[in-house]
């Protein structure tokens, strides 16, 4: 898995490469010598890229990684404050919409519950108290079906309030 990993961000550095020799010199100057030197070394020797001159940068086929590893760039050294600022906002908004799909999958009323289920217990529901509403249609009937039960120390406590009443 690691090592599939470093394959696909290795050949992401190739087409970042080819994305880089593209920027105008003024952009490609703020970016530090040492970050494009490492990515020259770490690139795929095996994977080549064309990039099509025909069409827009928008338009070309780039990886996911290769396009995520240039917005990071972007954001570090060639984005205006400006900029950074409108980068920032989209990042919250894109980490709210993740966190509410989150919650959304993983609600605690529906977590164990798949469709199937949850039409099952809602009709096996509605059968017992249609049942209930049939055979019994007084309240005290209802209650009855309550079981309380004591607990131990509550048990002991009555036991020794018993013995102190009775004298």
């Amino acid at each position: 898995m690691i090592l599939e990993n470093n394959i696909i961000y290795n050949n992401a550095y190739v087409e970042l490469i080819e994305i880089l020799k593209r920027l105008p010199t003024d952009e490609f100057n703020k970016i530090p010598k040492i970050y494009v030197d490492n990515l020259n070394k770490n690139k795929n020797q095996n994977y080549h890229f064309i990039y099509d001159e025909t069409k827009e940068p928008n338009e070309q086929n780039f990886m996911t990684e290769t396009k995520a590893i240039f917005v990071d760039l972007y954001i570090r050294y060639i984005a205006t404050d400006d900029e950074k600022d409108v980068w920032r906002e989209y990042d919250k908004y894109c980490f709210q919409k993740i966190e509410n799909e989150k919650k959304k999958k993983y609600d605690k009323d529906d977590l164990f519950d798949s469709n199937s289920n949850k039409i099952e217990r809602n009709s096996k529901e509605e059968l017992y108290k249609k049942n209930i509403d049939i055979t019994d249609n007084s309240i005290e009937n209802k209650e009855s079906l309550i079981v309380y039960k004591e607990s131990f120390m509550k048990k002991i406590f009555n036991a020794i309030k018993k013995i102190f009443y009775k004298k």
